[in-house]
């Protein structure tokens, strides 16, 4: 079974090459301004050189690209937030799973070189390596299926997550609107970037926690 969707040439080059110079002269304005908090990476990977979650006018491309991720998948979706994270050379990604409202991700490829990225799929024992080009997206259950970059990079690599959810009520994460930071999150005033489920619930089974309580009788 597929566990994973490749989308070609999901953003134009001009589109890739603006991104990319966005968000690297964001950081350079942090680094400027000392809020260093995103220069420390995360939860998740604390030797990241660069996150940031739901930037305004990355959040802002759901109005454009969302359409193109629904094309690809076959259940509705609802745009969550956005993600970026520059990774550091010589470093990879640990294999995991993502929480409820990150269920649906589609990883954009903006600069770097080729890196294998890992996908389960239904079977444990079994999984797909994909390795997509600048411009491209991946678009996969990533609540549903364990993925990461076992193999550490050779160059600094840039990817910009669109995360989005098949579940109504997790809706921009459970923020008021998109573009607005991750405190804002409906219960999780104090939610960091150095939290260590930023972004992943400490359950094991994120999926089927969820089912139980809000459909005990499925």
């Amino acid at each position: 079974m597929i566990s994973a969707v490749h989308i070609k040439n999901f953003m134009s080059p001009e589109l890739v090459e603006y991104l990319t110079n966005y968000i690297y002269l964001t950081k350079k304005v942090y680094e400027t301004t000392n809020k260093t908090k995103h220069l420390e990476g995360d939860g998740q990977k604390p030797d990241a050189k660069f996150v940031s979650y739901g930037d305004i006018g990355l959040d802002n491309l759901f109005k454009t690209h969302l359409p193109k991720i629904q094309d690809a998948w076959d259940n509705k979706l609802y745009p969550a937030y956005t993600y970026t994270r520059l990774y550091n050379k010589g470093k990879g990604l640990s294999m995991h799973r993502d929480r409820i409202a990150s269920d649906v991700t589609c990883s954009v490829k903006l600069d770097g070189t080729p890196w294998p990225f890992t996908v389960m799929t239904e079977n444990p024992m079994s999984s797909t390596d994909y390795v997509i080009d600048i411009g491209d997206a991946l678009v996969f259950n990533g609540n549903k299926y364990t993925h990461g970059h076992p193999q550490e990079t050779t160059e600094d690599q840039l990817h910009l997550l669109m995360i989005c959810t098949e579940y109504e009520d997790q809706l921009y994460d459970k923020r008021p609107h998109l573009g607005l930071p991750p405190e804002t999150r409906e219960g999780k005033p104090n939610h960091d970037y150095k939290d260590q489920y930023y972004g992943h619930d400490p359950e094991t089974n994120f999926l089927e926690t969820y089912r139980i309580k809000n459909d005990p009788i499925a």
